[in-house]
């Protein structure tokens, strides 16, 4: 899920998944929308992506020319075989108009990714069966030293 923080960072948050249940990608258009129909402007652009943590991502190389009503998809990938715990990575985007009169930088746009990988159903019930097995063992011994 995409969530807008502001004008210049989102949140695109994987959800939660059981560990070992394979790869799961999201794939996101990057588009060039006319604002206004006096300027055609083309868009530019460059990643930072150094700090995608478990992520994997594809497409997010440089480019140039994007015309207007363009896009571009973007493919972003989690492992849930990874073991279990919070995932967390970043990506700057720093785009750049350009026109007959030259470029423009404009604002970075930095999205956070979020992923959360959990154990599977069945290993909550082999713990939780184990614990209440303890717990049952531990009251027959208590009641046999009474």
């Amino acid at each position: 899920m995409l969530n807008k923080v502001n004008d210049a960072a989102y949140t695109f948050d994987f959800g939660s998944f059981d560990i070992s249940t394979g790869t799961k990608n999201a794939v996101l258009a990057l588009s060039n929308a006319q604002l206004d129909p006096v300027f055609q402007d083309l868009l530019n652009g460059s990643f930072d992506i150094s700090a995608k943590g478990a992520f994997s991502l594809s497409r997010f190389d440089s480019f140039t020319g994007l015309a207007i009503s363009g896009s571009r998809a973007l493919t972003i990938s989690f492992d849930s075989n990874l073991t279990m715990g919070s995932y967390t990575g970043q990506l700057v985007f720093t785009p750049i108009s350009a026109n007959a009169s030259g470029t423009s930088s404009m604002n970075a746009i930095t999205m956070n990714l979020e992923a959360l990988a959990i154990p599977e159903p069945s290993t909550w019930a082999i713990f939780l069966g184990s614990l209440g097995m303890l717990t049952f063992g531990q009251r027959l011994r208590r009641r046999s030293k009474a």
